[in-house]
């Protein structure tokens, strides 16, 4: 009774007038971050296909170079084989080239000389054991050459990279700025009496220049602040609804 009689006879404005800026500027505040948070969203998601889009453009990249890398050693292989079937022929065709000599000289010499047929005949397999190990000693080459293609470390390299594109968690949340909470304890304690009269000033201020409806304005308070409800926010959600229950008690 005191406090309303307070409020009639002094027309006290900057009361109400304070306590619904301050309603606005929190129901403002609350609208910001949560711009803020889906902005953050936006940024992460954004990061993350860039990510994934690198990751697939080096993947793309590696495997390129791998082909590359394996065209060469067939090239490399194939240049080896022909370089081995050219000194084969050659071979062959020296040893025919011997050959036929050869016989054409024992043909004018005595039967002794067929121990020089024996000789050529070694000649033929020291030239064939020969070629034998030039063409062993190319696989071992070319598998070496495979080995160390396949032996590629650029995927731990790509997940780093694409690791260090992600940005770092930020915590943006609907907190109470210190103030907000009071203002609804002060308006939950003015109407704890449950005096009918008061309550009815909080809604309207006939007797002022300007009427402000603080009970509206905690009801449009209500509707931004209840979409978001989380660790942060329960105990500015309640005691909005102690104050809302005050009012109308």
């Amino acid at each position: 009774e005191s406090m309303l009689n307070y409020f009639l006879h002094t027309k006290e404005e900057v009361f109400f007038y304070a306590v619904r800026n301050r309603l606005q500027m929190s129901t403002a505040n609350i609208k910001e971050r949560r711009l803020l948070i889906s902005q953050q969203k936006a940024r992460q998601s954004e990061a993350k296909s860039q990510a994934e889009n690198l990751r697939a453009t080096m993947t793309l990249g590696i495997k390129a170079l791998q082909q590359i890398k394996q065209y060469r050693i067939e090239m490399k292989i194939e240049q080896a084989n022909n370089d081995l079937t050219r000194r084969v022929s050659l071979t062959k065709m020296q040893s025919q080239s011997m050959m036929t000599k050869r016989r054409k000289e024992s043909g004018s010499q005595t039967p002794s000389n067929s121990s020089g047929k024996k000789s050529g005949g070694s000649g033929n397999k020291k030239v064939a054991f020969a070629n034998g190990l030039k063409g062993e000693s190319q696989e071992p080459m070319a598998q070496s050459l495979l080995e160390e293609s396949a032996s590629s470390d650029s995927g731990a390299e790509v997940e780093n990279l694409a690791s260090q594109t992600h940005d770092e968690d930020e915590t943006i949340s609907m907190k109470d700025d210190g103030y907000i909470a009071l203002v609804l304890k002060v308006l939950a304690s003015i109407c704890d009496g449950q005096h009918f009269g008061l309550q009815n000033y909080l809604r309207e201020q006939p007797d002022n220049i300007k009427s402000f409806n603080i009970v509206a304005e905690v009801s449009q308070f209500i509707n931004v602040a209840y979409s978001n409800i989380n660790g942060d926010t329960i105990d500015l959600l309640i005691q909005l609804f102690s104050t809302v229950n005050e009012f109308c008690a």
